[in-house]
């Protein structure tokens, strides 16, 4: 989530690292929802110390004897502009938060600007690009020639874009994550986990996939519940809402999931 402090101070900064990504967003709407908010905020700070002031003045009036309706008076109608100014203060927050939840990270200044793949650009290249004394084919090719691969079938079990895979198919997938895992667990100080694949919606919030991404994903009608995207999720959100200590740092974890996207 981007800071409003930097919003507030760098409009331009940030209009033109969404334009760069491609997002359309009203930063001039932003800034003025938020002023208005400050505002509420300042009004109602004014408020509680006026009411904070007349309150014992009340009661001191009322211990000598004396005429205190017109500070009654004054204090039930700063009570009444408050409950209607917490109510806007409550709306705004909202808003403002939906709106900063949906804006992306800026890209760093570095970054090549473009639309398409045309537009990346090659920084780097490790070890040299394999050639072969035939036409390499595709897997789905390969695949169902050998009878491992099988995307009509399972388009009568889920529909289009799903397979079946057999045999050795089937148990190279199955040698691929176990290749990944036992690398970064055993090499590289991971630490491996088996994580639930359905997680809250303030899992999915805590990675910017809510509600940004709301019609991408699968969500149960009658639960907050989730399905995960990655395994990103689950991981990146076992240690939320927990202050951790410096020498408990790096925390290193890994995980082999599927991926639900529509």
């Amino acid at each position: 989530m981007l800071d409003v402090a930097l919003i507030r101070r760098r409009p331009d900064l940030v209009r033109r690292g969404l334009e760069a990504k491609g997002e359309v967003a009203d930063i001039d709407w932003f800034l003025q929802l938020d002023k208005d908010f400050r505002t509420i905020v300042t009004d109602l700070e004014r408020m509680k110390a006026r009411q904070n002031r007349l309150s014992p003045e009340i009661g001191r009036k009322m211990k000598a004897g004396e005429d205190a309706a017109a500070e009654r008076t004054e204090v039930a109608e700063l009570k009444a502009k408050q409950t209607h100014l917490s109510e806007r203060k409550g709306i705004l927050e909202e808003d403002l938060k939906k709106i900063l939840m949906r804006l992306p990270n800026l890209p760093a200044d570095d970054v090549p600007v473009g639309h398409a793949e045309s537009a990346n650009v090659v920084t780097d290249t490790w070890g040299e690009q394999r050639t072969f004394a035939f036409t390499p084919r595709a897997h789905w090719d390969l695949g169902d020639d050998l009878a491992l691969l099988d995307s009509q079938r399972a388009a009568k079990l889920s529909g289009a874009g799903f397979s079946l895979m057999f045999g050795p198919f089937a148990q190279l997938e199955r040698a691929l994550w176990n290749y990944m895992l036992d690398l970064h667990t055993r090499e590289h100080g991971y630490r491996e986990v088996a994580t639930p694949y359905l997680v809250l919606g303030d899992a999915l919030e805590g990675t910017g996939q809510l509600p940004k991404f709301e019609a991408e994903m699968y969500g149960c009608k009658d639960d907050d519940l989730w399905l995960i995207p990655t395994a990103e999720v689950p991981l990146t959100n076992i240690h939320r809402r927990e202050i951790l200590d410096e020498d408990q740092l790096p925390i290193r974890y890994a995980a082999f999931t599927p991926c639900f996207r529509r």
